[in-house]
């Protein structure tokens, strides 16, 4: 469950909330009673991170797309994780 804090709190806590973070706490971090943005930890045993990440670049610069054959297998693994949880 994610826990709201205020864009104040979140500066002046950063050192703290990191720490936090690494241990699993999630934060919404809220400006003007609006959510501005999410702070997750990453999981270092996540194996289709490298997978998400590469999905990510090729939004940004599509000529590094990869070939279909490899997004068809991050897109089969991404579901086969998700049907897991």
């Amino acid at each position: 469950m994610a826990q709201y804090i205020s864009a104040k709190e979140f500066r002046t806590n950063f050192t703290e909330l990191v720490e936090q973070i690494k241990k699993g706490l999630t934060l919404i971090v809220v400006k003007r009673s609006r959510p501005v943005f999410k702070v997750l930890p990453i999981d270092s045993r996540d194996e289709l991170g490298e997978s998400k990440d590469l999905l990510r670049e090729v939004s940004i610069n599509p000529e590094r797309a990869p070939s279909l054959t490899k997004i068809n297998s991050i897109i089969h693994a991404l579901r086969k994780k998700k049907r897991k949880k």
